[in-house]
């Protein structure tokens, strides 16, 4: 079964990337509801709307 060698890093990269949003503005709010990517190859979230409060 194929497996991306580079799927550990970008999770790793993401994590990173939202824990400095996060501490950085602590007040960071979902700004409606998160669009999916639901195609074979990949998945995950399409768009994320925020808003700062």
């Amino acid at each position: 079964m194929h497996y991306c060698l580079g799927a550990s890093l970008a999770k790793l990269e993401a994590s990173v990337a939202i824990t400095s949003l996060i501490r950085r503005f602590p007040g960071l709010q979902l700004a409606g509801d998160p669009g999916w990517r639901y195609r074979l190859t990949i998945r995950g979230v399409d768009h994320l709307p925020l808003a700062l409060t």
